[in-house]
């Protein structure tokens, strides 16, 4: 954070606390090859995700999907890291003040993490966000993805998704919404066409309901 508030930048700046990093340097050689964490891991581990939102950072990033390798191409450390491990991290950075809890996942396997996430929603009150993705060998599970988290916000959880627009693909079949490979669906979800799933972030329907 010191050295980012010592250079311009011509777009705003946010810096998460990443899980594999903390993980390994609480832990070292266990955390890297992802061994459960311990009630003593789990404690020094929360305890600077604490420390991380008070020196300035959103958040914390976790990482559960396959595609995201070590050097030496071994899978990351938080691949498979633990409910507990998570639930205290979460815990520890919302009672220091507000942050979110971001997930990155794999499509594949997101109706297996979805639970547990929900989980640690509900049991820290600590904001989570994760991205969604149109899988081609379930092309419709991003939709009970939605659903899940429509239903997850309409009990009071903080729980968002992000999802990126691709030409050709179901997010970008609304007649004049113009989905581009950098344009993010929030960003079109305007067009006349287009239909904002309550609580949900997404652009996917012929109707337009424009987000307040």
């Amino acid at each position: 954070m010191g050295w980012l508030s010592k250079r311009n930048f011509d777009m705003d700046i946010g810096a998460q606390l990443p899980h594999a990093a903390l993980r390994v340097y609480v832990m070292g050689e266990r955390g890297a090859r992802r061994d459960p964490a311990t009630p003593e891991d789990n404690k020094a581990m929360a305890a600077l995700a604490g420390d991380a939102v008070r020196s300035g950072a959103l958040g914390f990033s976790t990482s559960r999907t396959l595609n995201h390798r070590t050097s030496t191409g071994d899978y990351t450390p938080t691949l498979k890291a633990g409910e507990d491990e998570l639930t205290a991290i979460a815990a520890a950075m919302h009672g220091v003040g507000r942050s979110v809890l971001q997930f990155v996942l794999d499509q594949s396997t997101v109706h297996e993490d979805l639970p547990m996430m929900l989980r640690v929603a509900e049991n820290t009150k600590c904001p989570i966000s994760f991205s969604v993705a149109q899988a081609d060998k379930a092309p419709r599970r991003w939709r009970q993805t939605m659903d899940t988290i429509n239903e997850a916000a309409a009990r009071g959880l903080s729980i968002t998704t992000q999802i990126a627009a691709r030409p050709g693909r179901a997010a970008a079949r609304a007649r004049n919404c113009r989905a581009t490979r950098s344009r993010p669906i929030r960003a079109i979800a305007r067009s006349p066409s287009c239909r904002w799933l309550s609580g949900s972030r997404i652009c996917a329907g012929p109707k337009c309901a424009p987000p307040s």
